[in-house]
C-alpha cells in the first residue's frame, strides 16, 4: 500500500533556481525533488560526501536523546535542522558538509534517507545530466540525523533497503537535504 501511495505523489525532478531553468549545472539548481511516503517533498542536493558523523572524542558531548527505530522515523524537518545545528557546534564533518552547500540544508531524518534510498536510481538518472553533480553508489549507506544509541546513529543500509545503526565515527555518505514546498505551478 505504501508503495502505491508514494508513487502517486510525484515523480522525482530537478528544481531550478528562478531564472535558471534548463541550465544543467549545480549552481543553477535548488536540488532534485523527491517524495516521502508521508507526502512531504524533499530536496536532495547532489553533492555527497563520505565522512564521519561525529569524532569519537565528541560523541559524549552530543546531548541528542537516543531513538529506537520507530521513534527515529518520526523525526521531522524542524528537528533535523536542530540536530544539524547541534552537530555543527560539535564540529561534525557531516554537518559541515551539508551546511557548506547552503544554510537551508540539513542531515536527513531516517524517513528521508529511506526515501533517498528508494529513489536513488531516479536521483542518479537526473544527476547524470547536471554538470558537477555526484552520483549515489548502487548500494549506499546513508547517514540520518537520528541517534540510536550511545555511540551509533541510524542509517539507511543500501544492500537490502532497511535501516541499521552504525558507529558515528565510521565513514558513511551524507546527503544534503531540505524540505520543499512546491507551488501549484511546480507540482
Amino acid at each position: 500500500m505504501f508503495n502505491l501511495l508514494i508513487h502517486n505523489i510525484m515523480e522525482p525532478k530537478i528544481i531550478f533556481k528562478d531564472g535558471r531553468e534548463g541550465e544543467m549545472t549545480l549552481d543553477a539548481i535548488k536540488g532534485i525533488a523527491i517524495p516521502r511516503i508521508d507526502g512531504e517533498t524533499i530536496l536532495v542536493y547532489p553533492k555527497y560526501k563520505d565522512c564521519i558523523l561525529l569524532d569519537e572524542n565528541r560523541i559524549r558531548d552530543w546531548k541528542e536523546p537516543e531513538h529506537d527505530e520507530i521513534d527515529a522515523l518520526f523525526v521531522d524537518a524542524d528537528r533535523s535542522k536542530e540536530v544539524t545545528d547541534d552537530l555543527l557546534a560539535l564540529d561534525s564533518p557531516a554537518a559541515k558538509h551539508v551546511r557548506s552547500v547552503g544554510e537551508q540544508f540539513n542531515i536527513p531524518s531516517l524517513l528521508t534517507v529511506g526515501a533517498i534510498w528508494k529513489y536513488r536510481k531516479d536521483i542518479n538518472a537526473l544527476a547524470k545530466n547536471i554538470s558537477g553533480a555526484d552520483l549515489l553508489r548502487e548500494r549506499p549507506y546513508l547517514w540520518s540525523c537520528c541517534r540510536g544509541g550511545a555511540y551509533y546513529a541510524w542509517i539507511a543500509l543500501g544492500y537490502n533497503g532497511f535501516f541499521s545503526g552504525i558507529n558515528m565515527y565510521y565513514s558513511v555518505t551524507v546527503v544534503p537535504v531540505s524540505h520543499l514546498n512546491l507551488s501549484e505551478s511546480e507540482a
